[in-house]
């Protein structure tokens, strides 16, 4: 099949050739994201995905539809060659910052056990690498937490009746702004 390949946003890459019209991708998506972003589109043997034409509906790349996809259709954009092009021609100073759940997560990759904390090991490889400065986000976390435990506890104080949310992950955050109702 001479099918095109899908960019959604930044995030996420459809090889449609990979494709073997399971349709879990839209389904989870629907579930998701409350309508869907990926969308079917039926041809008389094949099945072809879409990026939905709806104007309220966007991807908000939660990573769903790679996770069940069982055959590698789906995949991230990986940027790991431009960050190595950058290393190597050193013309810039790289840094990194990684999540907290990394630091236990990664280990498994490498044979660890579970759980291990490498943080150190994260640290060292970045800088053998090249890395300019390696920083850890669970500082800035702990930050937000404390800002937004003093908003709520404001709140229940001045017995404002509001709802309050909060969440670092880029996909909820994106989920609230294009979904929120007024």
């Amino acid at each position: 099949k001479n099918l095109p390949k899908f960019q959604f946003g930044p995030a996420i890459v459809l090889e449609q050739k990979k494709c073997i019209n399971c349709q879990n991708c839209s389904d989870v998506c629907a579930k998701q994201t409350g309508g869907g972003f990926i969308v079917p589109k039926e041809k008389s043997d094949s099945f072809e995905i879409f990026p939905s034409k709806e104007k309220d509906r966007d991807c908000i790349y939660c990573g769903q539809c790679i996770a069940h996809c069982p055959v590698g259709a789906l995949s991230e954009v990986e940027d790991w060659q431009k960050v190595k092009t950058l290393l190597i021609h050193n013309k810039k100073k790289v840094v990194f910052q990684f999540a907290p759940a990394i630091r236990t997560s990664i280990g498994e990759e490498f044979g660890m056990a579970p759980g291990e904390i490498v943080t150190e090991k994260i640290f060292s490889a970045l800088k053998k690498i090249g890395a300019y400065k390696v920083f850890d986000t669970s500082f800035a976390a702990d930050v937000t937490i404390m800002e937004e435990s003093e908003e709520l506890i404001k709140n229940i104080l001045n017995n404002k009746n509001e709802v309050m949310f909060s969440s670092c992950c880029p996909a909820w955050v994106k989920y609230v702004d294009f979904y929120e109702k007024d």
